[in-house]
């Protein structure tokens, strides 16, 4: 029985050895190239570490970007014609961004600019992430680290407490012991009364409108 406890626990030590989580990119900022003949880039530093410190093979190590709500960006072939892309790819790997024309390891180049107010190539903010291929095939992904370019108003949803997108009886309840015991809510949704602050007001109106399906003036 323990030479089987011990093969099982050396198998999962094995199977965690495999799966590697790559760091977070850092320095991420964006140059916007003011000209449609111009060329965009977006700046970053991409860790060749995982989230533990370890060394990552390089080869196995690329990037994805992402821009406004978390849209993952397609790089055209047909665009990005230097870097011998032979198909549409929104995966990014070291063979390429380490000797490449358009992909660098410290900025990528963008055929595209937001100076034309009539097609954005984003509205809000653009992003990176780091992609890591573990020995058996599998992947792990960094979290997604953003540079906010332009101003962007997040939307208000009045009585949403817990931002789950609807208001019902559950944002009257997390509201009440939000305001005895503290915790997080979407402070924003919850200020409905009209006055600064969040508090028993709040909870109040949050009622009449479930009761009569409007909010009071």
């Amino acid at each position: 029985m323990r030479k089987i406890f011990f093969a099982l626990s050396s198998l999962f030590v094995a199977a965690s050895a495999l799966a590697a989580t790559p760091a977070d990119p850092t320095n991420v900022s964006w140059y916007d190239c003011g000209s449609d003949n111009g060329f965009s880039r977006l700046m970053y530093s991409l860790p060749q570490v995982d989230t533990e410190g370890n060394p990552l093979n390089l080869d196995n190590l690329g990037y994805r970007v992402f821009t406004d709500d978390d849209q993952l960006f397609t790089f055209e072939a047909s665009v990005y014609t230097y870097d011998d892309l032979y198909a549409d790819q929104t995966e990014i790997y070291y063979w390429i961004f380490s000797s490449g024309t358009d992909f660098r390891p410290t900025y990528t180049y963008f055929y595209k600019t937001n100076a034309d107010a009539n097609n954005p190539f984003f509205t809000w903010r653009i992003g990176i992430q780091a992609v890591y291929i573990n020995d058996d095939n599998t992947k792990t992904y960094s979290n997604i680290v953003y540079t906010e370019v332009f101003p962007h108003e997040t939307d208000v949803i009045l009585g949403d407490v817990d931002n789950d997108g609807l208001v019902n009886i559950t944002d009257v309840t997390i509201l009440i012991d939000y305001l005895l015991s503290g915790g997080e809510i979407n402070e924003a949704n919850a200020d409905v009364d009209g006055l600064e602050g969040v508090g028993i007001g709040d909870v109040t109106a949050i009622i009449d409108f479930l009761l009569s399906g409007s909010w009071s003036e």
